[in-house]
């Protein structure tokens, strides 16, 4: 299963996205699906802010953020589509906001 945890109150602190969903190794929807999303929108995050701390390596991404409203933006961009896809694939992906 793919885990998205979301640290979260007045604005989003960090996004942490770990795991598989359970497919074949590279011929998996889902995780493509989720990959895609997640390495675009924090190339786009580190286009705007290169100084963020962030971590992304095979089935882990991590990223920590500050109140910047562009970022903000872009990272709730990120949340609608790893929706979007949970919505779809419940077995496979779990948002968490904690």
């Amino acid at each position: 299963m793919i885990k998205v945890k979301v640290k979260t109150d007045t604005y989003i602190h960090s996004l942490e996205i770990s795991g598989h969903a359970g497919g074949i190794n590279g011929s998996d929807i889902v995780c493509a699906g989720v990959s895609a999303v997640v390495i675009g929108g924090f190339n786009e995050l580190l286009r705007n802010n290169n100084k963020l701390i962030h971590i992304i390596r095979e089935g882990y991404a991590y990223v920590e953020l500050n109140n910047n409203q562009e970022l903000q933006i872009i990272t709730k961009t990120i949340l609608t589509q790893l929706e979007t896809i949970q919505e779809s694939y419940q077995k496979k992906v779990k948002i968490q906001r904690i």
